[in-house]
């Protein structure tokens, strides 16, 4: 039987200390982040609304809610 390949461990970064103050300017950047892609996927929608019957419109647009 030939021998197991001998992968190296590896081990997960650390991650830095951060202060309370850091976490939140993060987390606001991220949430920025995310408004802007959901007005980015509801503004390409409304473009597509013409191309699309109004029932599969409002299907994307329930979908796009709910996540």
């Amino acid at each position: 039987m030939p021998n197991p390949i001998d992968f190296p461990k590896l081990s997960r970064p650390s991650l830095p200390e951060m202060s309370v103050e850091d976490a939140k300017k993060v987390g606001q950047k991220y949430a920025a982040f995310l408004t802007s892609l959901r007005v980015e996927i509801l503004n390409e929608c409304f473009a597509l609304r013409k191309a699309k019957p109004l029932s599969e419109m409002c299907a994307d647009l329930w979908y796009i809610e709910s996540t």
